[in-house]
């Protein structure tokens, strides 16, 4: 990423070394040069070198970047007495990367290396090249020429640099760069990624092993040993969420956290269903207010020592603090709404009651795999990082499978009216000599779809942005093709939902909340809830009740750290929901698919889970 390397500190170490006015550090960089005693008159050549650097400099602190190439080059390959040629070379090559000639970039930048071995900045140079052969997956390069930094503020730079590039790949892959570089941030790297995995498939041999290896700071690594699971006659939940209880007043109408009320309510009766076969749970429940500093006060209670399980944070602040105290306290947590895995990536002892968007990627490219003839697909995806994580999740998994992908859509939710033009985009028909043979005549007109119906053998939205949502589906209806779509189950809720057109398309719906309707628990637990609250039960409702049903009974079988026995069990079978499995992830693994038709919502891959 052009942004990761932090330029204007760079930018700013460059500057110090030359500038329009003569500094003798100019003589001590560039040796060899003759540089002009003072008062000397200085020669034409020079004061034209001067005078086009300074030029060149100008246009790149202006970001023109191509103009300062221009500039830069002649003073890149003169052979004159020219203290600048080592700048213009750096200016040059930064400028070629900014125009997103990278190869350009590295040759002057190899060069520059090769002939002013002794310079000064190099390792500004190196820094440049490590990230350019990184961003080539060249990254056995990037660590050679990243180990020649030695300006302990660039040096952390490349570890960040290296953590950002690398954080992708399988710990066995980073094994095999670290036999190749013995490199103690690779192996850090490693030690960090054991850590981000479950409990129970932590490798602490291997950890042990590159902490004495590679004298890694111990304190770094701290709570990875494995903790006892207790087993206790009762257990105490905090329940952390934004009650925002200055709205709870009896004049406040459509409160804001209504969500957040009904979630909780689902918690008291599961609660109480659960007393009734003798497992005892206590429910404490914390106003966070969405407010970090103010979460972090609740924390720091004496009596949050005693708890067993943390239900929440529901916001990124409050979250933060709750994964801080989570991961020191060793306590395991769960968010109870979140589809996003980073809310749960850096902490070994938190969960997604929820199927993260990468897991949803998954369990459908095994549908699309088992239920779509062609093997072709567009993916359309949002402008955010999460929809990008989780479009690319998709490719990868259904490439594998050995479905291609022959387009990637990133749209913009202002500019949702471009997944209309491009499914829908007509051109003219190109005739052959079958169909002049046919009758047909060269001056007919006759259009078709661009992307060809026989071309595309499903969509792939990976996004809840309602705009994109509508315009994928108006765009299916014109395309009048019925090629197959997927996309979240968050277009069942919007109010734009048309679920008679719904039925006339072919489009399936990832959905982890689905609930049956139909099922008599639902209809039992319609009954009480109406009867204490007077009115129905929302959704979170009834993923509240599920949510303490299965860590009440996981903690009353198997203590407070119930997650060494998750790899060894089947689906858990929810009241409502479908179920719970997390094997060895930290996500429910189950994602139901479903569709719509002939007025029914119809659940397609039951036996996948």
């Amino acid at each position: 990423m052009r942004n990761f390397c932090l330029f204007i500190l760079f930018f700013t170490l460059i500057l110090s070394g030359v500038s329009g006015q003569k500094r003798t550090s100019i003589a001590s960089i560039s040796k060899g040069y003759h540089v002009c005693d003072k008062g000397e008159r200085c020669s034409y050549y020079k004061v034209v070198n001067n005078q086009q650097y300074l030029k060149g400099k100008n246009l790149f602190e202006r970001e023109e970047y191509r103009l300062a190439m221009e500039e830069f080059k002649p003073l890149t390959h003169s052979r004159d007495v020219n203290p600048y040629k080592p700048y213009a070379m750096y200016f040059y090559a930064l400028s070629a990367y900014k125009v997103g000639e990278e190869n350009v970039s590295r040759d002057m930048f190899l060069q520059l290396k090769g002939k002013f071995r002794e310079w000064d900045k190099l390792d500004e140079v190196n820094y440049w090249l490590g990230l350019i052969y990184f961003e080539k997956e060249m990254d056995l390069q990037a660590e050679i020429v990243l180990a020649e930094i030695k300006n302990p503020n660039l040096l952390v730079e490349a570890q960040k640099m290296k953590f950002y590039y690398l954080r992708g790949e399988s710990i066995s892959d980073l094994q095999e760069l670290l036999e190749e570089t013995k490199d103690a941030d690779i192996a850090s790297l490693i030690g960090m990624k054991i850590l981000a995995q479950p409990l129970e498939i932590q490798d602490h041999k291997l950890l042990n092993q590159l902490l004495q290896d590679y004298q890694l700071d111990p304190e770094k690594f701290e709570g990875l040993a494995a903790v006892d699971s207790e087993k206790k006659a009762e257990y105490n939940l905090a329940v952390l969420l934004p009650f925002m209880t200055d709205e709870l007043l009896p004049v406040r109408r459509n409160l804001s956290n209504q969500f957040v009320i009904d979630l909780y309510q689902g918690m008291e009766f599961a609660q109480e269903d659960l007393e009734t076969e003798g497992i005892k749970v206590n429910l404490f429940a914390y106003d966070t207010q969405k407010d970090q500093q103010f979460t972090e006060g609740v924390l720091n209670q004496k009596e949050m020592d005693e708890m067993d399980l943390i239900i929440g944070p529901l916001y990124p602040g409050p979250s933060v603090a709750a994964n801080d105290f989570s991961f020191t306290h060793q306590t395991d947590m769960v968010n109870p709404l979140s589809f996003n895995s980073a809310v749960i990536e850096k902490n070994p002892y938190s969960f997604l009651f929820n199927a993260s968007d990468a897991t949803q990627a998954k369990e459908a490219a095994k549908f699309a795999e088992k239920e779509f003839e062609k093997k072709t697909a567009m993916i359309i995806y949002g402008s955010s990082k999460r929809d990008s994580i989780w479009a690319y999740s998709y490719k990868t998994e259904i490439e594998s499978k050995g479905i291609s992908v022959i387009d990637m859509l990133k749209v913009d939710g202002a500019e949702s009216r471009e997944i209309i033009n491009v499914l829908s985009e007509m051109i003219p028909k190109e005739y052959g000599d079958e169909d002049f043979l046919n009758g047909k005549q060269k001056d007919e007109e006759e259009e078709v779809l661009k992307i060809a119906p026989d071309s595309l053998g499903h969509i792939f939205l990976a996004t809840n942005q309602k705009p994109l949502m509508a315009s994928t589906i108006s765009a299916i209806e014109i395309r009048g093709d019925n090629v197959p779509v997927l996309m979240s189950e968050g277009w069942l809720s919007s109010r734009s939902t048309d679920y008679d057109q719904l039925g006339r398309l072919n489009v399936y719906f990832m959905a982890p909340t689905y609930i049956n309707y139909d099922n008599p628990e639902i209809l039992e637990f319609k009954k009480r809830f109406q009867e204490r609250s007077h009115t129905l039960p929302s959704i979170n409702a009834y993923i509240g009740y599920d949510l303490l049903w299965f860590f009440g009974k996981m903690m009353n079988q198997y203590g407070n750290h119930f997650q060494y026995e998750f790899p060894d069990l089947e689906t858990f079978h929810s009241k409502f929901l479908e179920g719970v499995q997390y094997k060895d992830q930290r996500d429910n693994q189950v994602v139901p698919i479903i569709t719509l038709k002939e007025g029914e919502v119809r659940l397609v891959n039951k036996e996948s889970y």
